[in-house]
């Protein structure tokens, strides 16, 4: 499965003004120490206003976008799930249905019984869904960023195929070679471990011959700032976990990449931020 999002253009190309605090962190973040509500995936809950820069802003410039450009969107998709036949892919369907028969968790079970008796009996072409994908955006000249899940694959929210699959290799040569990004989708169970988001930028380079210098953390899950300092130890250039999960929109209203601070000290965080819009 390919999640699709939009969030600003590629964030290296934009330069961001320092960010400071703004007011009372607490009263912002929902929380004394300044950290973000989460839910028990760790995804946050609360808007954030520790960041006081409520646009991006370009020294010099009207516009926080590239040659003065009105508006930018970047593109991208999580690659959860790559094959459609598959041991893990097929036992995490028949895990989901039978909580959703449970009434363990939200779902649609016919849904599910038709994903899994295609996977059997007719399942898709993976390289053809990635080709359709790029077609599409070709189209409109559009180049976007595919973030690959790297994790344990026997896990209930672990990736579900081999960075080192030659299938998998192949998809990310034809990616590569159409000009888009690569990025890293942060393992469910490396959440907030600097080691842990280097060994999967390790891996993805090892796998594609390139390192990933973006990452979202798979669920979305974020605290503040625990996460993006893990992150900028890790060696990340920029984030795009920051993002709404129960409805689309900006999360906090903002529309712009920015740069964090970390709560109660106001030294910038090394690392640039952008916004995953579920509305596209």
């Amino acid at each position: 499965m390919i999640c699709t999002s939009a969030m600003p253009l590629p964030l290296t190309r934009v330069h961001v003004a320092r960010a400071s605090l703004r007011g009372s962190v607490a009263e912002h973040c929902g929380g004394q120490d300044g950290r973000l509500a989460t839910d028990a995936h760790g995804r946050a809950r609360a808007t954030c206003a520790c960041l006081e820069d409520r646009q991006a802003c370009l020294s010099g410039s009207t516009s926080p976008w590239p040659n003065g450009a009105p508006f930018a969107l970047f593109l991208s998709h999580d690659v959860d799930q790559v094959h459609d036949r598959g041991f893990y892919r097929t036992l995490g369907d028949v895990n989901h249905l039978q909580r959703v028969w449970r009434g363990k968790e939200p779902g649609h079970a016919a849904a599910c019984c038709r994903r899994i008796a295609r996977s059997l009996f007719r399942p898709k072409d993976e390289k053809r869904q990635f080709q359709r994908i790029l077609e599409i955006e070709a189209a409109h000249g559009w180049r976007s960023t595919f973030f690959f899940l790297e994790g344990y694959r026997w896990s209930r929210y672990g990736s579900r195929y081999r960075l080192e699959d030659p299938r998998v290799r192949e998809l990310a040569s034809l990616l590569t070679d159409a000009g888009c990004e690569i990025g890293a989708h942060g393992g469910y169970h490396d959440f907030n471990s600097a080691e842990g988001y280097r060994k999967s930028a390790d891996r993805i380079e090892r796998a594609f011959g390139v390192r990933p210098v973006g990452i979202r953390n798979h669920l979305l899950r974020l605290s503040c700032p625990e996460t993006w300092k893990a992150q900028a130890k890790a060696g990340f250039l920029y984030d795009a976990t920051f993002g709404l999960r129960e409805r689309a929109g900006f999360r906090d209203d903002r529309l712009h990449p920015f740069c964090p601070v970390e709560p109660g000290q106001g030294a910038e965080i090394a690392l640039v931020f952008g916004r995953e819009d579920s509305g596209l």
